[in-house]
């Protein structure tokens, strides 16, 4: 592809239709969509906050208090940094909740949960134990690390799935 070629990519939600511009490969985002006419800025943030307010609204109806949101822990001296979406509660058990979502496409066979790797992993459970110091929460209050799964599929559903005691 020619450098500033667009493709142009249509797909529903919630019946309203967005239209994604691809711009050149150097800036490897999605440009403007219209919605309703207006210009809203997309990128894979939007459609991760996106897919955080369906999780959260999904905890809220299942009985879940929510404690915190987008807790981020950076690692004293170090690059890395780590980022828990959604910190809830339930029956005394604190949930750290990672949300994937995808648009998924035809043919798409990739699951978001997937993304969840090795490295990711030990990343959740070092800034579950952050938070739990910095809010001043004995080590051995019982704990656990969810993913909810977030697909959006072609035909304007979000199928949802919620995996508790995903990392160990």
């Amino acid at each position: 592809m020619p450098f500033g070629d667009y493709i142009e990519l249509k797909f529903a939600i919630t019946e309203r239709y967005f239209y994604f511009k691809k711009v050149s490969p150097a800036r490897r985002f999605f440009d403007r969509i219209n919605y309703n006419k207006q210009s809203i800025l997309v990128s894979t943030k939007n459609l991760g906050n996106f897919g955080e307010k369906i999780a959260e609204n999904y905890l809220i109806k299942n009985g879940y208090k929510i404690l915190d949101r987008n807790y981020e822990f950076r690692i004293f001296g170090s690059p890395l940094k780590g980022e828990i979406d959604i910190i809830a509660k339930k029956n005394d058990i604190i949930s750290f909740v990672e949300v994937k979502t995808l648009q998924q496409t035809q043919g798409g066979s990739f699951l978001p949960e997937d993304k969840v790797d090795f490295q990711k992993q030990r990343k959740l459970i070092k800034a579950a134990e952050s938070w739990l110091m910095k809010k001043k929460i004995p080590l051995d209050t019982q704990w656990q690390i969810d993913i909810i799964a977030v697909e959006i599929s072609q035909d304007n559903k979000a199928k949802i799935r919620h995996l508790e005691n995903a990392v160990y």
